[in-house]
């Protein structure tokens, strides 16, 4: 639970940086408006953010970032058709390329693997396993009763999480 905590911190904080402040300054990055640094080095905002649909420059997450997130989480994702939302939008995010804008270059930055009921392979990606394995059976439409809900549902997650080289769930 303590990593599922850290991992939805680190996506917030993600999220925050990457996003406008509210207002018209384009200058709030790292400042608190008037062009001195916060006292903390600059890393937290002045003023509130706004997280909408307009928070698309994923340019503004540093690489540093990024490259923690490729080489540390190792995800263990469980939903229900909706929830499918999230990989399409990782797997698009990984087969374009935002940053070098040429078709023939892939932004390795992104890179993203998937996989049914076991973790991919690879190390220069963020890596998801999606389902959860019961027995022989891969489900992929997991229900609360599957995952968290039941006693069941928390024995199969439990399983999977001693089986399969997850860090994140």
């Amino acid at each position: 639970m303590k990593k599922l905590t850290l991992f939805l911190i680190i996506i917030f904080c993600l999220f925050l940086f990457c996003c406008k402040t509210t207002g018209n300054n384009d200058n709030n990055d790292n400042n608190n408006g008037n062009g001195n640094n916060n006292d903390d080095g600059g890393n937290t905002p002045a003023s509130a953010f706004t997280i909408d649909h307009n928070c698309t420059d994923i340019s503004r997450i540093p690489d540093q970032w990024l490259g923690q997130a490729r080489t540390q989480f190792r995800i263990h994702y469980a939903h229900t058709s909706h929830g499918e939302q999230i990989i399409v939008g990782l797997q698009r995010l990984s087969d374009s390329n935002p940053a070098a804008g040429l078709s023939s270059v892939r932004d390795s930055r992104y890179n993203f693997y998937h996989d049914y009921c076991r973790v991919p392979a690879g190390d220069d990606g963020l890596r998801m396993m999606d389902g959860q394995q019961m027995s022989d059976y891969c489900e992929t439409y997991v229900t609360p009763d599957l995952y968290w809900e039941s006693d069941s549902g928390l024995n199969i997650t439990r399983s999977v999480l001693q089986h399969f080289d997850v860090n994140v769930t």
